[in-house]
């Protein structure tokens, strides 16, 4: 993370902390966390930027009875914030999005160690304006479940080897989370600071259907796709992106690579 990421969150966090004194530190630290989730959950729209696909939002917060009053004063304003990352994101919310919070005293066991959950329900499908009115609607067919997305970092310094991933959009560079013009990013697939061939916003993956296309963000030294002792080198800021196949090494500058496995397990040994 840089410095100035860092500093950023610092002084919201010390902000919140000022104006709650009474209010835990692991709810105060686990906001921002909350606004990074919101905004991993965008998605591309043909061209026109990103949309947040969803018109309900469930915020769910582990706060015990006692705690719950100072929660609540800490997150009332926390559906405005969640609106407001989403349009410095270039998204504006969308108008009939619900957003709902909640507090938990006994969560289960599938929440782990975390202090929040957060669910989601799509937007609906109109109905057809042919239907008849009395007639029931439909029900649309499930979407097919895109295949599994694995990511495996085979060479390069990094915080986390493995990674498997169902975003629509995946971010990879140098330092987990950079400032830019744009506001903060967030790197889902990252490397040290020490790999400076890797640009802090150097690639991303983007989902399509039922396929996963690999972009080159302007990179200093390049992104390349290694396939069957084939070289594809991307172009940079190219509007069409590069189909990734199973098997795939992604190469980040000078010697950084990534395997990419699609709808499998197992990653080469």
């Amino acid at each position: 993370m840089s410095k100035l990421v860092k500093l950023e969150k610092m002084l919201e966090r010390g902000l919140d902390r000022l104006r709650h004194p009474e209010t835990g530190r692991e709810l105060i630290e686990a906001l921002p966390e909350v606004l990074d989730e919101i905004e991993d959950r965008l998605e591309p729209s043909g061209g026109r930027g990103r949309v947040f696909p969803y018109d309900r939002v469930l915020v769910e917060f582990r706060v015990t009875n006692a705690d719950r009053p100072a929660a609540r004063v800490l997150v009332r304003d926390l559906p405005e914030r969640m609106r407001e990352r989403l349009k410095g994101r270039g998204c504006a919310a969308p108008a009939d999005l619900e957003i709902r919070i909640r507090y938990v005293d006994e969560p289960g066991d599938e929440w782990g160690e975390r202090l929040f959950r957060i669910r989601y329900r799509r937007k609906r499908d109109p109905i057809s304006a042919d239907a008849g009115a009395d007639a029931p609607a439909s029900p649309p067919p499930a979407p097919a479940a895109p295949p599994k997305l694995r990511l495996a970092v085979l060479r390069g310094r990094t915080g986390e080897k493995e990674h498997q991933l169902s975003l629509a959009r995946i971010n990879l560079g140098r330092l987990e989370k950079v400032a830019s013009a744009k506001g903060t990013r967030k790197n889902h697939v990252w490397f040290a600071a020490s790999e400076d061939t890797v640009s802090r916003a150097h690639a991303h993956i983007e989902r399509d259907g039922g396929t996963y296309l690999l972009f080159d963000e302007g990179s200093a030294s390049g992104t390349r796709v290694l396939r069957e002792g084939e070289e594809i080198e991307l172009m940079p800021r190219a509007s069409r992106g590069v189909r990734l196949q199973d098997g795939d090494r992604i190469e980040l500058g000078k010697g950084c690579v990534i395997e990419v496995r699609i709808g499998k397990a197992d990653f080469s040994a």
